[in-house]
C-alpha cells in the first residue's frame, strides 16, 4: 500500500508553495515526499530503485517460496516483496504453480505489490536533467528497466538526451548499443541517433535492423530528426510489421513527415488494413524519396507536464505546473466549454455564452474573435491555422449541433449538421475527414459533405450521457459518461457485442444493424467529463472539483483539485 499511500499524500499538498521558498515544482514533489534534492540525493533516488539482479535469480527466489525451511520461504517473500513491481511478471506465473505454498505465497505478494506513483521518479529525473551530476547517465541507464511506467521512461529518456553534448556522448550510452536489454538498446538509439556525432550515428544505424520493433522506431525517429533518410523506409515497414503501438506512432510520424496527402487510408489494427497503408506509404517513397527534402521536418514538442482546465460554470480557464501550482488563469469568461493553449503562447476559448470563440494572450485580452451561429462547446486551431469549431443550438422543437471549420480569415470552410434528435455534447472531426457525434447510443458519423454515414452502437437502453471525445488513433475512440462515470476507449466492429444475450437468428439479424463498439479499455472516475490520451499512455479525465490521470489500470497517479466543474482538461 506504500505507493497509495505516498499517492494521497502527493494529492493532500498540491497548494502553491510560498513565492518566498523560491522553489521549482520539481523540487515540491520530492521534498513533500522526504527525498533530498541535491545531487548526491537525486541519484541516491534511481540507485535505491534499480534491481541489480538477472531474470534467473528472480525465478530461484521464487522457488525459494516452497523451501522446506520456514525461514528461508520469509527471506525470499520479503526479497521479493522489496523488488515490487519488478517481480510482478514471474509471480503472476508462479499463481498457478503446481507447488501450492509457491502458488498461495505469489497470489498474496501480487496483492501487497502496489505501482509506485511515478510523480517523484518524474521529477527526479527532470532536476538530474537540470543539475547533470556525474555519474548522471549511467545511473540513469541501469535504472531504466526498473521505471515501470511509461511517463517516468518518457522523462528519463529526456534526461539522458539532456545530459549528453552534442558528439561527446558517455561511454555507457555506447556500451548500451548492444545490451541484451532492449530498453537500453532502445534508449541508445534515442540519444546516439540526435547526439552521437558522425560515429556515434554510423554506430546507431545498426539498430534501424535490430530484433525489436521499439528499439527499431526509437532509433529511426532520432536518426530522421537529424534528417537522415535512412530512418523513412524503417517507419514504414512499423506500419505493419510489429506491435501496434509502434505502428500508430510511425504513422503519426510520417504524417508529420510528408502531410496527410500521401494517402487516404490509415491504420486499424487488423493485419490487412496494415499491410495496405505500409504498402501506400512503400510506394509514395519509392516514387518520391530520392528528392525528398527532410529538412522541413521537425519533431513534435516535448510534453512540458502543464495540465490545462477549463472550468464552465465559475467562468474560469486556468493552468497547472506538474506539482498543481498555478502558472496563469483568466477569469470573467462567457461560458468556457473549451480551450487550446497555442504555438504561440495564446489560448483559444469557446465561450457558449458569448456565442463566440476568442483567441485571448493569458492576461485575458482578446486577440482574435468569431461571432459563431449558436453556443460553441468545442474548439480547437488546426496545423493548417484554421480553426474547427464544434456547437449546439435550439431549432423550433428541437436541438442541432453543428460541426464548423473557418480559414485564417474568418471564411466558414466547413459547416456539418446533426439535427437527429440525439443530444450531442462531444463533436470531433476525425483524422480521415468524418466528423463524429456523441449520441444516446454511441457516435454518429458524418462525412465532409454532411451524409450520415451509420452509427457506431454502443448503448442498448442504459442511461448514459457521452460528454467526452477524442478521436485515437488505428480507428480508436476515448469517451466519458457523465452519467455512469465511465471512461472507454473503443473501435469499430461488425460483431455483435457478447454482452447481449440473444438468440441465433436475432443476433444474425442485429449483425446487419452494424457497425458496433468494442471495448478495449475501460475505467470508473465519477461524474468524468473531458477525457485525453497522453502520449505516455496514461488518460486525464476532468470531473467535479478535479483533473486526474490515471495509468493504463486505471489506477490515479495524479491528480490536481479545482474551483468548479472541469469540462475539460488537456496536457501540454
Amino acid at each position: 500500500m506504500h505507493g497509495l499511500t505516498l499517492l494521497v499524500a502527493l494529492l493532500l499538498s498540491v497548494a502553491p508553495v510560498a513565492a518566498a521558498e523560491q522553489r521549482s515544482p520539481e523540487e515540491n514533489i520530492l521534498k513533500r515526499t522526504g527525498v533530498r534534492v541535491d545531487a548526491d540525493g537525486l541519484l541516491a533516488f534511481f540507485r535505491e530503485r534499480t534491481i541489480l539482479v538477472t531474470d534467473k535469480q528472480i525465478n530461484k527466489i521464487v522457488r525459494q517460496l516452497g523451501a522446506d525451511d520456514f525461514d528461508e520461504r520469509e527471506i525470499a517473500f520479503k526479497a521479493l516483496g522489496k523488488m515490487g513491481v519488478h517481480a510482478a511478471s514471474f509471480l503472476r506465473a508462479a499463481k498457478n504453480d503446481p507447488d501450492k505454498e509457491i502458488a498461495h505465497r505469489s497470489e498474496q505478494l501480487l496483492k501487497e505489490i502496489a505501482a509506485p506513483t511515478p510523480l517523484p521518479a518524474v521529477a527526479a529525473a527532470r532536476l538530474v536533467a537540470r543539475r547533470a551530476p556525474a555519474d548522471a547517465v549511467a545511473v540513469l541507464l541501469a535504472y531504466l528497466p526498473f521505471a515501470a511506467d511509461g511517463a517516468v521512461e518518457d522523462e528519463v529518456l529526456a534526461a539522458l538526451l539532456a545530459l549528453t553534448p552534442d558528439g561527446k556522448a558517455d561511454s555507457a550510452l555506447a556500451a548500451a548499443l548492444t545490451d541484451p536489454l532492449p530498453i537500453k538498446r532502445g534508449a541508445a538509439g534515442y540519444v546516439l541517433g540526435r547526439k552521437g556525432g558522425k560515429a556515434g550515428k554510423d554506430e546507431t544505424r545498426k539498430l534501424l535492423a535490430d530484433a525489436d520493433a521499439g528499439v527499431r522506431w526509437q532509433t529511426a525517429c532520432a536518426l530522421l530528426a537529424v534528417h537522415d533518410r535512412a530512418a523513412v523506409s524503417v517507419l514504414v515497414e512499423l506500419l505493419a510489421d510489429g506491435p501496434f503501438d509502434t505502428a500508430w506512432r510511425s504513422e503519426e510520424v510520417l504524417h508529420r513527415l510528408a502531410g496527410d496527402k500521401v494517402t487516404t487510408l490509415w491504420l486499424d489494427d487488423s493485419a490487412k488494413q496494415r499491410s495496405k497503408v505500409r504498402d501506400a506509404w512503400a510506394a509514395w517513397w519509392k516514387e518520391k524519396g530520392a528528392g525528398f527534402d527532410l529538412t522541413g521536418y521537425t519533431e513534435a514538442p516535448r510534453p512540458l507536464g502543464y495540465t490545462l482546465g477549463v472550468e464552465y460554470n465559475t467562468g474560469r480557464v486556468w493552468e497547472c505546473d506538474i506539482d498543481g501550482s498555478i502558472r496563469w488563469e483568466i477569469k470573467d469568461l462567457e461560458g468556457p466549454m473549451d480551450a487550446q493553449v497555442l504555438p504561440n503562447g495564446n489560448v483559444l476559448i469557446a465561450e457558449a455564452d458569448g456565442h463566440r470563440v476568442t483567441e485571448r494572450d493569458l492576461k485575458g485580452t482578446v486577440k482574435w474573435e468569431k461571432k459563431v451561429d449558436g453556443e460553441p462547446n468545442g474548439c480547437k486551431r488546426l496545423p493548417n491555422g484554421n480553426t474547427f469549431v464544434s456547437t449546439c443550438k435550439s431549432v423550433l422543437s428541437h436541438r442541432e449541433f453543428g460541426a464548423l471549420e473557418f480559414g485564417i480569415d474568418g471564411a466558414t470552410l466547413f459547416d456539418v449538421r446533426n439535427s437527429s434528435g440525439n443530444f450531442s455534447d462531444a463533436i470531433c472531426k476525425g483524422r480521415d475527414g468524418r466528423t463524429f457525434f456523441t449520441s444516446d447510443v454511441g457516435l454518429i458519423q458524418q462525412d465532409a459533405a454532411g451524409k450520415r454515414l451509420g452509427t457506431i452502437r454502443l448503448s442498448w437502453g442504459q442511461k448514459v450521457h457521452y460528454v467526452g471525445l477524442q478521436d485515437l488513433p488505428g480507428g480508436r475512440f476515448l469517451l466519458a459518461d457523465l452519467v455512469g462515470g465511465q471512461v472507454l476507449e473503443i473501435k469499430e466492429t461488425e460483431e455483435v457485442p457478447q454482452m447481449l444475450e440473444l438468440p441465433d437468428k436475432l443476433r444474425e439479424s442485429l449483425s446487419r444493424a452494424g457497425p458496433f463498439a468494442k471495448v478495449l479499455w475501460q475505467t470508473h472516475v465519477s461524474g468524468a467529463c473531458g477525457v485525453m490520451r497522453l502520449t505516455n499512455g496514461h488518460t486525464l479525465v476532468s470531473a467535479n472539483h478535479k483533473v486526474v490521470e490515471l495509468n493504463a489500470d486505471g489506477v490515479p497517479v495524479w491528480e490536481t483539485a479545482a474551483e468548479g466543474y472541469v469540462r475539460r482538461a488537456y496536457r501540454r
